[in-house]
């Protein structure tokens, strides 16, 4: 039986996103492209009106039609709208400055003394102050939708993350295609012994850490080091609890369960793992992108 364990053309004018938080630094982030015409230079503030935004962090996925699951969860075909994604898991650091604003708790610890010898076993990076760019895990369906609001985004939708992940009309199984995953590939877990679990750490990654796990689209570890919540109800059925979709392996997926980026699996959303982290999603606003997407 599976289970997983949860859980824009040059144009005219310059134009930047700002949002809490400037973002993991293991790669340049997503900013604004601009490009001045020839009467720039002599142009005053007030004439030179921006034509293109990007957002600071986020990459800009194209819409389109996908099949994936409906709220009664049955599939069919969806039209995906255009949307922004952050290009990175979110970080320790980048939480921990939610924290400080006062708008997100904090996470999950492995030392609080759990009655359950697992949950005092799990490697919770919020513990962790001597790697930087660290997924912030140990966290759950409230601290993701709280640290979204807080940044003016929102938790995304099944079939946006999962459109995204597969490279929009591409439908690749893995974000870099077909080929399986590997720890050349993606931090995962290599065959569910303990000393190579994260590739050999025996915990998450860094963000950005596995180049190749990057979508067509630039969007990094879809695959592997932290798995990732949706805003989607996993059932309609209401028996079954808050349940959530789930995409996304993790640096302790073993290789039997890796069954490509479509595939969620169900986490309730009080639930949270060393295994779970979180990304956010934000809706285009009246300006195209200035960066193109292929």
């Amino acid at each position: 039986m599976r289970r997983r364990l949860w859980i824009a053309a040059s144009a005219v004018g310059v134009s930047m996103a700002c949002t809490r938080g400037t973002g993991p630094t293991p790669a340049a982030a997503v900013t604004s492209t601009t490009a001045a015409g020839p009467d720039a230079a002599s142009a005053s503030p007030s004439e030179q009106t921006p034509t293109c935004k990007d957002e600071l962090g986020m990459v800009y996925i194209p819409g389109g039609a996908h099949r994936a699951r409906d709220k009664n969860y049955f599939w069919q075909e969806v039209e995906v709208k255009p949307f922004w994604l952050d290009k990175y898991e979110v970080t320790v650091e980048q939480f921990r400055e939610c924290v400080d604003a006062g708008a997100c708790t904090p996470p999950y610890r492995s030392t609080s003394g759990y009655t359950d010898a697992a949950r005092n076993a799990l490697v919770c990076t919020w513990e962790i102050d001597d790697v930087p760019n660290l997924p912030i895990n140990c966290v759950d369906g409230d601290h993701h939708d709280a640290f979204c609001a807080w940044q003016g985004k929102r938790s995304p939708v099944a079939y946006e993350w999962t459109w995204a992940a597969q490279g929009r009309d591409q439908k690749r199984k893995f974000p870099w295609g077909d080929a399986p995953v590997t720890c050349e590939l993606a931090i995962t877990d290599q065959d569910l012994e303990d000393d190579v679990r994260g590739c050999g750490l025996g915990r998450p990654w860094p963000v950005g850490s596995r180049l190749e796990d990057r979508t067509r689209d630039g969007v990094m570890d879809m695959q592997g080091n932290v798995a990732e919540k949706t805003i989607t109800p996993f059932r309609p059925d209401r028996r079954f609890g808050d349940l959530r979709d789930a995409y996304g392996d993790s640096w302790r997926t073993a290789a039997s369960l890796r069954y490509g980026v479509t595939s969620g699996s169900p986490s309730a959303r009080e639930n949270f793992s060393d295994n779970s982290g979180l990304r956010c999603a934000k809706d285009p606003g009246p300006l195209p992108p200035c960066t193109s997407a292929d």
